[in-house]
């Protein structure tokens, strides 16, 4: 990562660096925080683990949500923005991604996942809980196949 925002930065120096950099189209001073975070750390594998971008990520991630959801609410697209958060969600989750895609790979195409607190593959109705749900009933009496064997939870 360090040697593509190194080229990067090459790149862009070469192209907006002028007489006044302050009024380049991009401005130098949030290249130079990019730049001061790998220099730090050559080996760095994400802006999102650096300590000031992390810091800010932290301080300002409320505000963040707030904006998707305030868009997505009047409906105005801000797919950026939106699958920015969503990495950044995902980024700090050991087991989210893997797990949620096991589980609609599940639902879609009844491919079975893996849980992490028992072993074998399962397979989960999950339409006829949704059903159950939606009509109404707020605890889950769903069925739970583990092979041929059925479970209740």
């Amino acid at each position: 990562m360090s040697a593509v925002a190194s080229v990067l930065m090459r790149q862009l120096n070469s192209e907006f660096r002028g007489p006044d950099q302050a009024n380049g189209i991009i401005r130098a001073k949030f290249l130079d925080r990019i730049k001061q975070a790998y220099d730090r750390d050559p080996k760095l594998a994400s802006l999102l683990i650096d300590p000031e971008f992390a810091k800010e990520m932290a301080e300002t991630q409320d505000a963040w949500r707030k904006v998707v959801s305030l868009a997505i609410e009047v409906e105005v697209s801000t797919p950026g923005m939106s699958a920015s958060l969503g990495y950044f969600d995902t980024y700090r989750r050991a087991r989210l991604p893997a797990n949620l895609v096991q589980a609609q790979r599940d639902y879609f195409g009844f491919h079975t996942y893996e849980r992490v607190d028992m072993k074998d593959s399962f397979h989960t109705e999950w339409y006829k809980i949704a059903k159950k749900l939606l009509g109404g009933r707020a605890a889950i009496e769903g069925e739970l196949k583990i092979g041929s064997k059925e479970q209740k939870h």
